[in-house]
């Protein structure tokens, strides 16, 4: 080993690392121990707050005590209100019937109802007695000419002429 070793290079690296150590400790207390929480540490304020927590923590319950004696009774309360309406219970029995009422006054005619329908024919009735003679009817038509007849005697000469 050489001596000058210890002097070149293990004295600047230990004063180095010495200058290194005071930069970041300075660093740490201005940003509130970012350092340190970069390396799992807990701050005081951390540290504090979770002291808190524990002293604020309520312990197990403890067994309970004997029971007291009763103490006098208190005065009555007010009524409450009124609870909602029952079902409606089964008809009674129908009662005896009354007189009957004075008659009312008429009513008014209606209005006139529509014709109905026709009837039957009736069954025909007996031939009544024959009538007088009606008067003659007017000529009819000239019928055609009927056949010539027989040829008739031949007449008497007639005067001579002149």
């Amino acid at each position: 080993m050489n001596g000058n070793w210890f002097m070149d290079k293990f004295v600047p690296g230990l004063i180095a690392g010495i200058v290194l150590f005071i930069l970041v400790l300075i660093w740490n207390a201005i940003t509130a121990g970012q350092v340190i929480g970069w390396f799992g540490g807990v701050t005081s304020a951390d540290l504090d707050a979770a002291i808190a927590d524990v002293q604020t923590m309520e312990g197990p319950a403890g067994p309970a005590g004997p029971a007291g004696p009763a103490g006098p009774e208190g005065p009555a309360g007010v009524a409450g209100p009124a609870g909602a309406d029952g079902a409606v219970g089964p008809a009674g029995p129908a009662g005896p019937r009354g007189p009957a009422g004075p008659a009312g006054p008429a009513g008014s005619a209606g209005a006139e109802g529509p014709q109905g329908p026709q009837g039957d024919q009736g069954p025909q009735g007996e031939q009544g007695p024959q009538g007088d003679p009606g008067p003659a009817g007017p000529a009819g038509p000239r019928g055609p000419a009927g056949p010539a007849g027989p040829q008739g005697p031949e007449g008497p000469a007639g005067p001579a002429g002149g």
